[in-house]
């Protein structure tokens, strides 16, 4: 390989790493907030939120400790519903980090 096929080369794999990158920040900037989203981001919240659940809510106990926002999705559409309202007005994820088991639920 020659210095000018190698200079071709490297500046085509730089070329397609900027639209590589272009395109993640486009597809950010466009991507709406799901509904599997809010689902994540509750089971990410784990033994506080499961807590707070469990002592605002005691008629609906739930056995389960893992996978706590799809049973909630599942079993109190209601209470996910306001989450999922909740949480897709937040403007990033660490606004949506920064919400207490209090405000989601």
């Amino acid at each position: 390989m020659t210095a000018k096929q190698a200079d071709k080369l490297s500046a085509t794999a730089a070329m397609t790493q900027t639209a590589h990158l272009a395109g993640l920040v486009s597809w950010e900037r466009r991507r709406k907030w799901s509904r599997t989203d809010t689902a994540r981001q509750l089971g990410e919240c784990g033994a506080a939120l499961l807590a707070h659940f469990r002592r605002q809510y005691p008629a609906a106990r739930t056995a389960h400790t893992t996978q706590f926002g799809f049973w909630l999705r599942e079993h109190a559409p209601a209470i996910f519903d306001r989450a999922h309202t909740t949480l897709a007005a937040c403007a990033d994820d660490d606004a949506r980090a920064r919400l207490l088991p209090s405000e989601l639920l």
